[in-house]
């Protein structure tokens, strides 16, 4: 290596592409000289595909760095330098600016603090040395803007630490928060599938089963991309591989030296080492990219062994661009704020509310039941009451964020043939790789499972949620037992609302035994399986709303369309009388329950508003009044 001599620890990348300067000989020759000079460096920099410089300036912006190369060359290559070739590749081909260059440079790093001397100082150093490359990047980059902020990326790099120790130094536990969003996923889909599959040491083709089943990931976009199907003919495979005869799940691993076998562990330190080299930190592209960059080892011979082509893949993950990926924000709401949370966000159910309590309470505080999940809750009564959105808010107030809910239409599933879409099937069968619950609840083993409007369903798909209802287990036609013990289980359904009690007798949210005989009659004419009405912990039946309710509904609605309009400058006021009227109209309409309210004011609020903003000659006002005449709203500008 050419670096050996530079009197500073080059970091490897950098190294490598320089290599033994036979390249650097190379671009020197091309162009008639016989010295490397400074700007074959650059050049050769923007050339290599796996460069900072090549893979954060010119690739994002689809340049090909031939041309720049080109008029680099023309530019910074004086007329009276010597001609030839040069006569080696070490000390001995530089010329006197580079050797400066290497000087500046090694003294650089050693003054950074960090001790790193890596490219992206590497190259800030260069473009101090060639200014004639500037003018020229700062065209590609679009403005001078944008070159200022490509230069701010690379002092970053220059000043950055080391990436962060993989394990604990005390509990020797991998440390996740080395990874950004999507890496933590790929850890987390780890554990499961180890979990899921009764296995305490993950292999490399358990990394590699994890990456391949993530839904629209990396490695299966690369695979797609081949024209190969990366469930059918590379995951299922997987499965038959790893699964074990009557192996039974295991509580989800810690992911330590212990529990990884040392091939995985090195992917993982490349993945860090990479994504290091960008100033970031390891997402699920970087851990592909490890997973696939030897040319031989267990996972290059698995799918070379079964017609697959490593090369492709890896070159397709080199290319590839992930999507932003973020942490999501997830802020649990403390214990005892949930009732005020919920009941500010569910107007007219209180008791439901108050019923749901003590269940959500003793999840949260770390009480769990012997088995099943946290909670199955049956929630009836009739459309629009907030049965679903109830749902929806406890994926926020109790697992932190509404990412944590497993929303399920049981209506996709109402033929027989459709429970391979509910829970898959076996590897080799039409629907392998598809459940949609087992799926969700490898990916969010965690949250608020949405069975929604449960009497749609086919009778069929019923039994295969008997173990899960009773023990929150459920097991994966491919293999695998996944785990919903930390779930919420919530069915809704409309049945029992035209016989449900007024609402004087269901203020606690109980049925008395007469309205629950009644309701289980009716639920079970539809469900047909009185099992699965057993394993409910509690039926809560919402009430049809009040005036009281709908006016509350009104306010807000009417609040939150006035706001839109005042973020475009328009200040609209809606007299009370409008307020008044349209609670009127909702309340007569009541069958549909909370959704006629954005009906109605989208009709007689905005519609009229909008009308007078587009339609008057003398341009739009920047006050608009609603009012009521006779039976009709109207607006007009003040």
């Amino acid at each position: 290596m050419i670096t050996d001599a530079w009197g500073v620890d080059v970091e490897p990348e950098l190294a490598e592409v320089l290599g033994d300067g036979s390249e650097l000989a190379a671009e020197a020759a091309e162009t008639g000289c016989r010295f490397v000079e400074p700007a074959h460096f650059l050049a050769l920099l923007a050339r290599c595909g796996g460069t900072i410089l090549h893979t954060t300036f010119f690739r994002p912006r689809g340049v090909d760095p031939t041309r720049f190369c080109e008029l680099l060359y023309g530019r910074a290559l004086d007329e009276d330098r010597e001609p030839g070739m040069p006569t080696g590749t070490g000390a001995e081909a530089m010329s006197e600016a580079s050797r400066h260059l290497l000087d500046l440079f090694a003294q650089r790093a050693n003054a950074s603090g960090t001790g790193r001397a890596g490219e992206g100082l590497f190259v800030l150093t260069l473009l101090d040395l060639v200014p004639q490359a500037r003018p020229l990047l700062v065209a590609i980059a679009g403005s001078d803007e944008a070159f200022e902020q490509f230069l701010g990326r690379l002092e970053d790099l220059g000043r950055s630490s080391p990436p962060a120790e993989l394990f604990d130094p005390t509990t020797g536990v991998l440390q996740s928060e080395a990874f950004d969003g999507s890496g933590k996923r790929v850890l987390t889909l780890l554990r499961e599938e180890m979990a899921a599959l009764g296995c305490r040491r993950a292999t490399v083709l358990h990394l590699l089963y994890a990456l391949v089943g993530i839904d629209s990931g990396m490695l299966q976009n690369a695979l797609q991309f081949q024209g190969i199907d990366p469930l059918r003919e590379v995951h299922s495979a997987l499965a038959l591989q790893l699964r074990r005869p009557a192996s039974k799940r295991v509580d989800r691993p810690e992911l330590s030296g212990e529990t990884l076998y040392p091939a995985v562990v090195e992917v993982l330190k490349q993945a860090v080492a990479g994504a290091a080299r960008f100033g970031a930190k390891p997402g699920e592209v970087d851990i592909a990219r490890a997973a696939v960059a030897q040319e031989r080892g267990v996972i290059a011979d698995w799918l070379a062994g079964r017609g697959l082509d490593p090369a492709k893949l890896r070159d397709y993950l080199e290319h590839a661009e992930p999507a932003d990926d973020e942490d999501v924000d997830e802020q649990l709401t403390p214990v005892a704020e949930i009732g005020d949370r919920l009941r500010e966000r569910i107007l007219g159910q209180d008791h439901a509310v108050a019923r749901i309590l003590p269940w959500i309470k003793r999840l949260r505080f770390g009480f769990p039941r012997d088995r099943g999940p946290a909670a199955v809750l049956l929630f009836l009564g009739p459309s629009g009451s907030g049965k679903t959105e109830l749902a929806k808010e406890l994926a926020r107030v109790v697992y932190g964020s509404d990412e944590h809910l497993l929303m399920l239409e049981m209506g996709q599933f109402a033929t027989k043939e459709s429970l391979n879409v509910f829970i898959g099937a076996p590897p080799g069968y039409v629907g392998y790789g598809e459940g949609k619950l087992t799926n969700g609840l490898r990916d969010k083993p965690l949250s608020v499972v949405l069975l929604d409007e449960i009497e749609k369903a086919h009778e069929d798909v019923w039994p295969a949620l008997l173990r899960f209802l009773d023990e929150g287990l459920i097991d994966d036609p491919a293999g695998p037992t996944r785990d919903g013990r930390g779930c919420v289980v919530v069915l809704t359904s409309n049945l029992g609302s035209e016989v449900a009690p007024p609402a004087a007798s269901v203020e606690d949210g109980r049925l008395d035994d007469a309205a629950e005989t009644e309701i289980r009659e009716v639920v079970l004419k539809y469900l047909k399986r009185p099992e699965i009405y057993n394993r409910v912990d509690d039926k809560i039946v919402f009430r049809a709303f009040d005036e009281h309710t709908y006016r509350e509904l009104v306010g807000r609605q009417v609040a939150l369309e006035t706001a839109r309009f005042a973020d475009r400058g328009v200040d609209v006021q809606v007299l009370p009388e409008v307020s008044d009227w349209l609670t009127r109209r909702a309340t007569a309409g009541h069958r549909e329950g909370a959704r006629i309210v954005p009906r109605l004011t989208s009709h007689y609020l905005v519609s009229p508003v909008i009308d007078v903003l587009t339609l008057g000659d003398g341009g739009a006002p920047e006050r608009v009044v609603v009012g009521l005449r006779g039976d009709r709203t109207f607006a007009e500008g003040a």
